[in-house]
């Protein structure tokens, strides 16, 4: 099961800091998360992805291992 950590806003959708979701690719994670929290789901596929401290622009096909740890990454505005 993979261990998803959330940050700012998705902490206040999801009403934790962490979940442990039964997937084994971001695609399925992703999907499972906007089951539980449909207003997420666009949220979610605009972020980066950090799976075990390595960033991904692009993850909706890595695979996750069974003790992966996945963080949604907010985009990091500039002005």
């Amino acid at each position: 099961m993979a261990r998803v950590v959330f940050t700012g806003d998705l902490i206040r959708q999801f009403g934790t800091s962490e979940l442990t979701v039964p997937a084994r690719s971001i695609k399925a994670l992703i999907q499972a998360l906007s089951q539980q929290c449909p207003e997420a789901a666009d949220t979610l596929m605009e972020m980066a992805i950090s799976i075990d401290g390595e960033i991904h622009q692009q993850a909706f096909l890595e695979k996750l291992s069974e003790e992966a740890e996945v963080c949604f990454i907010p985009p990091i505005g500039a002005g």
